[in-house]
């Protein structure tokens, strides 16, 4: 088999680098689901985060819908044979969409609903669906809804939300119907004009609150006690080390808000 190295993908990450997966994730899937090749184990696991970017691996639960296009007497061999008896349950039961818990038949819609969870999972950093034990965790991909994105990440367009929503419905035929689909949906959304998504780390935002918090404190000192000695003060925003601030920090005439440039990675 093919060696590649990388990592598995891991959440939280960077809203502006999810999107950048997803989209490569997609591409994955659609060029399998065009050849009517059905994954139906996809999970974080599966991901591999290379040099060159993102792998889909491991389609040892794949199954094959229709003839593939190419003359390739193995592909077609494959197709003749079926692995898996009728409603049997296949894949990793956190990312198996509510037919696949069922034993019903999976295809391409299937893989759109273990995307959403993988999505999910890279944005908030958890599953959008859980259970304590196997019973509860199947329960809840039935019937239970998951929580939205912005409640557990407050920075996530309501667009993206949405999107994401709609590759986790229980229903096929009310889920994205493609890869495509998805990829253009998400698209459209990060090309919508309005607040962009950030890219910073979380750090970055506490850091400047307690700096503006500072300097807030700062002022009122020297309005309501002007007499009072005033001593210089020094305040640190803690910034990650692939997060370069430039060097002009402004400050609103109220002193409430500071105006700043940053750049992370070039």
């Amino acid at each position: 088999m093919e060696y590649v190295e990388g990592d598995c993908l891991r959440g939280p990450v960077p809203l502006a680098q999810a999107l950048e997966l997803a989209d490569q994730i997609l591409d994955a899937l659609e060029a399998a689901h065009e050849k009517g090749i059905v994954h139906r184990d996809l999970k974080p696991s599966n991901i591999l985060l290379t040099k060159s970017g993102v792998k889909v691996l491991d389609f040892g639960l794949a199954k094959i819908k229709h003839d593939p296009a190419v003359d390739s007497p193995s592909l077609m061999e494959t197709h003749s044979v079926s692995l898996t008896a009728k409603g049997s349950i296949l894949g990793t039961l956190p990312y198996m969409s509510p037919e696949q818990v069922e034993g019903r038949d999976a295809d391409a819609r299937s893989d759109i609903f273990a995307f959403g969870v993988v999505l999910y999972e890279l944005i908030a950093g958890t599953r959008p669906l859980a259970g304590k034990t196997q019973a509860n965790l199947v329960a809840s991909i039935l019937k239970e809804e998951p929580r939205p994105l912005f409640e557990l990440q407050p920075r996530t367009p309501r667009g993206l939300a949405e999107v994401v929503r709609t590759c986790l419905e229980k229903d096929l035929e009310k889920r994205w119907q493609s890869a495509r689909d998805v990829r253009h949906a998400l698209r459209l959304m990060a090309a919508q004009p309005g607040p962009s998504i950030p890219s910073r780390s979380v750090r970055v935002w506490q850091g400047l609150a307690v700096l503006i918090t500072a300097i807030a404190l700062g002022i009122s000192a020297l309005v309501f006690q002007p007499t009072a000695p005033i001593s210089p003060g020094r305040f640190e925003a803690p910034v990650p080390d692939n997060v370069t601030l430039n060097d002009d920090v402004s400050v609103s005439p109220d002193g409430r808000k500071l105006v700043f440039a940053a750049a992370q990675g070039g």
